[in-house]
């Protein structure tokens, strides 16, 4: 997503991060939201190490619960992007903090490195842990 790519320096100097990077706190990554105010929008939950080099996707809990509750006064419908099972985890979180509303709008990411695998097992143990009341799609 817009805004989470942290791209870590090397390692005698990962603070020097490089070029890719355009790490910016929840809140300012809902500027395009705020401005167009679209019936969804995508919250991906978690982080994830990006691909074979130094580019890792940041959302914390923190920044996700902003979000959430921004999004929600905006009244525009999250859609939750699930890259793996400790995404799935945290999105039941705040749909049980109350900050997510039903009908849960789910897309089950595979095939992302580093994420989940492309495997029919894993999907369904994901289908099998979704939230009642939820709709989801997969790729």
């Amino acid at each position: 997503g817009m805004g989470g790519d942290l791209n870590v320096g090397p390692d005698n100097d990962p603070m020097d991060w490089q070029a890719g990077t355009d790490l910016v706190g929840g809140l300012d990554r809902l500027a395009h939201v705020e401005a167009i105010r679209p019936d969804i929008c995508s919250m991906d939950c978690g982080s994830l190490n990006f691909g074979d080099d130094n580019e890792v996707y940041i959302s914390t809990p923190s920044m996700l619960r902003l979000m959430a509750e921004r999004v929600r006064e905006l009244g525009v419908r999250p859609e939750l992007e699930i890259f793996d099972t400790g995404n799935l985890w945290f999105a039941q979180t705040m749909i049980d903090e109350g900050l997510i509303d039903a009908p849960y709008w789910i897309q089950l990411c595979l095939s992302i490195p580093y994420g989940t695998p492309m495997d029919v097992g894993i999907l369904q143990a994901m289908v099998n842990r979704l939230p009642d009341e939820a709709e989801f799609t997969s790729f």
